[in-house]
Order: C-alpha cells, then sequence, then structure tokens
C-alpha cells in the first residue's frame, strides 16, 4: 500500500490524510504554498527583467526574439 510521508518529521501516513498523524502537519497547506511562492518568483523575475531593459534603455522584448519569430513564420509558409 502507498504510504505518504511527512516532509516534517518524517513519519508514514495514509495517502488520504490532510494531516500528519504524529506531528500534525498540514498536506494541503504545503500545495497552496509552493504555488503561492512559485508565482510569485515569476511575478518578481519579470519586474526585474522589465527594470533592467528600461535602466539600460532598451526594448523590453528584445529584437532578436521577434526576428526568431518571423523568420519560422517565413519557412512555414514560404
Amino acid at each position: 500500500m502507498y504510504k505518504k510521508f511527512c516532509p516534517r518529521c518524517g513519519t508514514a501516513n495514509n495517502p488520504n490524510d490532510i494531516y500528519c498523524i504524529k506531528c500534525g502537519y498540514s498536506f494541503a497547506r504545503r500545495r497552496r504554498t509552493n504555488f503561492r511562492k512559485i508565482f510569485l518568483i515569476i511575478i518578481l523575475l519579470l519586474l526585474g527583467w522589465t527594470a533592467f531593459r528600461i535602466f539600460t534603455k532598451q526594448p523590453i522584448i528584445p529584437s532578436e526574439i521577434f526576428n526568431l519569430f518571423q523568420n519560422a513564420s517565413s519557412n512555414a509558409t514560404g
């Protein structure tokens, strides 16, 4: 039978358990927190990229990316 291990104390729990049977760690809370952290990191990276490009007086999206898409679309049609 599959067991779910607690990341805090290492105790084996049943797959349907919401809380660790030994320390009370919430498995549901862990999923939401990770998603929020990842989302926040992505937003901060995008803001940092935008600020850097504006500070260095460059376009936010590099022209190389536009050229790449133009070449790809012309190869597909022609």
